[in-house]
């Protein structure tokens, strides 16, 4: 996911304005290994409710909504929600935030967060997520990262690491603290999957620029950014003839579940 700051319409890459549909164009799916693990872990029926907090233009939700039960998805964002919509008219699609998510108490079967949860104040989350879910119910939070190993991608990351400000970050894991010892969930369990991601240049630049803090640079920054990717494809000879650049990427899938509550005596 990532902030909110985001707009709507076709996505134009080289005005380098923000809109929803660049960060649609420039984010991976996920991989089907991943999808597969994720229905595995639900368990889910004809009759269960899933429930998408941070569902941003749909990404995951395009392959969740064909599991069994019914999807709900919930997305703070009024730009977004205008994407989702365009490729998913038919999901329940619900305005929300995470601290108060529009959702009955102990009604969910499952509930997933692709790409935010790390933007969540993650305890008030938790406290949420047990009031929905049902007992024994899991929540599964999942990101796709791009694989610095190759020195081309680990050299676009300290590029942009440059006009980071300090936001919050999935690999700092700060955000799992809020699991540890938790009276309600059961301690995460990681699986990890690898996929590739073949972009043209106008797509590279789509990702990057959709990142938060790159988002609110002025026109003339982004322009210096696009610049200097374009110049470091150029010098590192990461595309083909073709124009394509495969990125590879990882994709953590976490997995906790909902405890019963304890008795009181």
């Amino acid at each position: 996911m990532g902030k909110s700051q985001r707009g709507t319409g076709a996505a134009p890459v080289r005005g380098l304005r923000w809109s929803a549909a660049l960060y649609e164009k420039g984010r991976p799916e996920y991989p089907p290994a991943a999808v597969r693990q994720l229905r595995s872990a639900m368990g889910l029926h004809e009759g269960s409710i899933l429930l998408e907090v941070g569902s941003g233009t749909g990404k995951l939700s395009r392959s969740i909504a064909r599991f069994p039960g019914k999807l709900v998805a919930v997305e703070p964002s009024a730009e977004m929600r205008t994407e989702f919509l365009l490729r998913l008219p038919h999901v329940r699609l619900v305005a929300g935030k995470v601290e108060r998510l529009p959702i009955r108490r102990s009604s969910v079967d499952a509930a997933v967060v692709a790409q935010a949860f790390h933007w969540f104040p993650a305890r008030r989350a938790l406290r949420e997520f047990a009031r929905v879910l049902k007992p024994g119910a899991p929540l599964i939070l999942l990101w796709n990262r791009r694989d610095d190993s190759l020195p081309w991608l680990k050299e676009l990351s300290r590029l942009m690491d440059e006009y980071d400000p300090g936001v919050p970050r999935t690999g700092e894991g700060r955000w799992k603290t809020a699991f540890q010892d938790h009276p309600r969930f059961t301690a995460l369990v990681r699986r990890r999957f690898h996929h590739l991601h073949a972009v043209d240049l106008d797509t590279l630049l789509a990702r990057v620029i959709s990142v938060s803090y790159m988002s609110v640079l002025s026109k003339h920054n982004q322009r210096h950014v696009a610049a200097r990717v374009r110049a470091l494809v150029r010098r590192e000879g990461v595309a083909n003839r073709a124009g394509t650049i495969v990125i590879p990427y990882s994709t953590d899938v976490y997995t906790s579940r909902l405890r019963p509550p304890r008795a009181v005596h």
